[in-house]
């Protein structure tokens, strides 16, 4: 019903399910809380999004996906702190999923390695805001780990280092990201700044 684009017929079944639910399967309990707090998110219901978000996260606070979704409807909301905690609380959780599957296959995992990268983003934008560029790099720094090939997340940690005073690496990345993609403007704006700032290599 969800992927059918019916987000209140998909809810309704998911709360069905919880209802039925006796927990003896986690990764089902998990399933269904996501479509749960992913339907009221689609109906704009955001307030209920977020609080059965965080309602299951108290129990198991490694569910990768719903750390995701919580700090997308908390972006939506406004709520620019609560959201990076929830985004950084989610790329933390994928670290530990890299060296416990233990936490994947308990849980389970929907959210794309690319939403890792959004995630990212997002909170670097969060951090940038405030001029905690070398925070924004740091955070970037660690997407980059889990996407590697992603040129536009790159791109982004050599913009973030640039302006954090990282020169040498802003342009090492900046030319990584041109071995990706060479059309890349943004990797290509990062080399022509430091060109014109004379930076010590």
């Amino acid at each position: 019903q969800a992927a059918l684009g019916r987000p209140a017929e998909a809810l309704d079944l998911a709360r069905r399910g919880l209802d039925l639910d006796d927990g003896a399967l986690p990764a089902l309990t998990a399933n269904l809380t996501r479509t749960e707090v992913m339907c009221l998110a689609a109906l704009d219901r955001l307030a209920e999004a977020e609080e059965a978000a965080r309602r299951y996260l108290v129990r198991e606070p490694l569910f990768a996906d719903l750390h995701f979704y919580l700090g997308q409807v908390r972006l939506r909301q406004g709520d620019g702190p609560d959201a990076e905690r929830s985004l950084n609380a989610f790329l933390k959780v994928l670290h530990q999923m890299e060296n416990d599957p233990a936490i994947l296959s308990r849980f389970g995992f929907a959210a794309t390695i690319g939403e890792a990268g959004r995630a990212a983003q997002d909170v670097a934008r969060l951090m940038f805001a405030r001029q905690d560029f070398k925070g924004g790099a740091t955070v970037l720094a660690r997407a980059v780990t889990l996407c590697p090939d992603d040129a536009g997340l790159r791109a982004s940690w050599a913009q973030a280092l640039a302006a954090a005073g990282d020169k040498a690496t802003a342009r090492r990345q900046a030319e990584a990201v041109l071995e990706l993609d060479p059309a890349n403007e943004a990797a290509r704006r990062v080399i022509e700044q430091l060109a014109r700032t004379g930076p010590d290599f």
